[in-house]
């Protein structure tokens, strides 16, 4: 599966969803409906917003990862939420597709939930732990260890194409204002099998 642009630079991108002409806004929720090029959403925040695909727009469905297997030198997104004391804890893992190695390499506020953070970097070490994982991150001469418990989601990205753009389905669609103040976006994660975009 080859990056859209609109992905990484979102995931480059620091800071809370933003309204502003030509900012990023993140999208979260499920498909109203798909015509003539245009995806409504029903977001999570209880609006409809509708987002025009633009022509080269890909389409990554989600699957989970067997076993939720997290391996040494696999490429990662993690969200996770500092705890009081000790390692962050994961929200959502995402094993990056082997074409997608490197996309938005470090760690940034993210608005999955409030205060929460992505990274995204190679796992570098894997440690059993009571409750899950202890997973090592090494990005740009940094480590950072996350606790991921056991019963966090693990998922990557996989083919998918226009049926499964489906009234009803969970989609994540990162997409940027246009000078009109609409909506646009090159991708959209979309849920397939019944696991929906964790992120």
């Amino acid at each position: 599966m080859r990056l859209a642009p609109t992905l990484l630079a979102l995931l480059l991108a620091a800071g809370p969803v933003a309204a502003a002409e030509g900012d990023f806004v993140r999208l979260r929720g499920t498909i109203a409906s798909l015509a003539g090029g245009v995806l409504s959403v029903s977001t999570r925040e209880g609006d409809l917003a509708e987002v025009r695909l633009l022509p080269s727009f890909i389409i990554a469905g989600v699957e989970p990862v067997p076993g939720r297997r997290i391996a040494v030198g696999d490429y990662v997104g993690i969200g996770s939420l500092p705890e009081p004391a000790g390692p962050d804890r994961a929200l959502e893992v995402l094993v990056f597709p082997d074409s997608m190695e490197g996309t938005g390499e470090g760690s940034f506020p993210w608005d999955l939930v409030p205060g929460s953070i992505m990274t995204n970097a190679r796992v570098s070490k894997v440690t059993e732990a009571p409750d899950g994982r202890l997973v090592t991150l090494s990005f740009a001469g940094e480590t950072k260890t996350v606790r991921v418990p056991s019963d966090v989601p693990v998922v990557t990205f996989v083919a998918s194409d226009l049926p499964d753009l489906a009234p009803g389905r969970r989609v994540f669609v990162p997409a940027m204002e246009d000078a009109d103040g609409g909506l646009e976006s090159d991708f959209v994660a979309v849920e397939t099998g019944g696991t929906p975009p964790p992120m």
